[in-house]
């Protein structure tokens, strides 16, 4: 009964859209922290400097929150990145 249940809910999802977005988010989230890795810049100083809760950063990296249009233009030009290199998995910009 379970599993019959568990295939209704994917299926749901699938019709919804839910859960589509989360794979651009954990890839965006890698990107991120691939930028901040590379300039070994510590995620309570980015946090600090963009003006964002260190806690809400870790869920943008993780993929967990989505970034929001207007943060990801503000962390971009702070990187000094297009916005297009988080999305661009050929990027050579991190």
């Amino acid at each position: 009964m379970f599993s019959l249940f568990a295939k209704a809910v994917a299926s749901l999802r699938l019709i919804a859209g839910w859960g589509r977005d989360a794979h651009i988010d954990r890839f965006v989230g890698k990107k991120l922290s691939a930028f901040r890795a590379k300039r070994a810049i510590s995620i309570h100083y980015l946090s600090t400097d963009l003006g964002i809760p260190c806690s809400v950063l870790k869920k943008y990296e993780a993929g967990r929150q989505q970034i929001s249009a207007a943060q990801l233009f503000v962390i971009a030009k702070y990187f000094e990145v297009p916005v297009a290199a988080f999305f661009d998995p050929r990027s050579n910009a991190v």
